[in-house]
């Protein structure tokens, strides 16, 4: 019989509020070269440090969403668990994909070939349809505090615009320049740099800021 230890939800945030902070302040030493040295190396570190925090939100996303599903503790001290709490996590990981994809009837539950086969833990789309299916007892706390996120979900779009950049994808980073002011750009890693007009803020600490309360909200 398959049997795991609880996890306690607030140690990959520990993990996720460290790893900001890390990223956080990579930007900021970065700001300082922005005035010197070449145009394709300020790029290149403004696509790095994008792809850094991307990432970190995805990793904490999937193990949020994995560990509530086989059986974890809430940081309000509320045990966890979904019909899914049975399976090995790797059969997990198959249903998510599944889940990811609009779900519907499983009628195997096999393994994944590799992590390549994933589905985008952070994509906002993908995590209400995987929450939803796998139906795990602090749903709602999980839906309502990834809901939280409006601005910081350009980030996968300026992301995705930095590693595939094409007609399309520029495009669509011209879509975002509406909802912000002091938006040019020449390169969509720039638009870490725009300024969100009711804050006054660079788009890079609001998307950081939404983050970081859509993570203390998810694992209550």
């Amino acid at each position: 019989m398959w049997w795991r230890m609880k996890v306690l939800l607030g140690s990959y945030h520990n993990r996720f509020s460290s790893q900001i902070l890390i990223v956080t302040s990579a930007l900021s030493r970065a700001s300082l070269q922005r005035s010197s040295g070449m145009r394709l190396d300020r790029y290149a570190r403004q696509e790095g440090l994008i792809s850094i925090l991307w990432q970190i939100w995805n990793y904490f996303c999937k193990r949020v969403i994995v560990e509530s599903s086989l059986g974890s503790i809430t940081t309000s001290g509320s045990v966890s668990t979904s019909q899914f709490s049975h399976l090995s996590e790797d059969r997990l990981l198959y249903v998510c994909r599944h889940a990811a994809r609009n779900g519907g009837n499983l009628r195997r539950i096999g393994v994944l070939r590799g992590s390549f086969e994933e589905p985008t833990w952070g994509d906002a789309v993908k995590i209400d349809r995987m929450v939803n299916y796998l139906n795990p007892s602090n749903k709602q706390n999980l839906l309502s505090g990834f809901g939280l996120r409006t601005l910081s979900m350009d980030l996968q779009k300026v992301r995705n615009a930095c590693a595939h950049i094409s007609h399309d994808n520029i495009e669509e980073i011209k879509n975002l320049q509406l909802t912000y002011a002091s938006r040019q750009f020449n390169h969509p890693s720039d638009a870490l740099l725009w300024i969100e007009p009711i804050t006054g803020h660079e788009a890079w600490k609001v998307w950081v800021d939404e983050l970081r309360a859509s993570a203390v909200a998810a694992i209550v």
